[in-house]
């Protein structure tokens, strides 16, 4: 089953604030690349200020973890709360190499203008 969206909905945030240069001009075409349906697990690694992980939750009806280790208190969870995808979206404060997830936890595993951050 194939979303059908209206325009681009990370264009359409309000009081954008990306953390890497164009993260939300490239956020659509790079989640329509993998696929995601209805009901899907991702995982997001580096959302920054929760934005994009909440976008994607709500317009394609799936649950997010958004792994942002630089994020301050809980202003993601604030963010999400205040779209209405509270239950769809969890920050996690650390970093993606400090993960231990079984295999097929997730379903999409992206990254959108912080992959080149990462270090080791």
């Amino acid at each position: 089953m194939n979303l059908k969206l209206t325009g681009n909905p990370f264009l359409n945030i309000e009081n954008p604030k990306p953390w890497g240069p164009g993260s939300f001009e490239i956020a659509l075409p790079l989640v329509q690349a993998t696929n995601i349906r209805p009901g899907m697990r991702i995982l997001e690694v580096g959302d920054g200020s929760g934005k994009i992980a909440t976008t994607i939750a709500k317009n394609w009806n799936v649950s997010v973890i958004t792994l942002e280790p630089w994020a301050q208190n809980n202003e993601i969870q604030i963010y999400v709360a205040e779209q209405g995808v509270e239950n769809q979206v969890l920050q996690m404060k650390i970093k993606a190499q400090s993960l231990l997830f079984v295999d097929n936890t997730f379903n999409v595993i992206i990254s959108i203008g912080s992959f080149e951050m990462i270090a080791d």
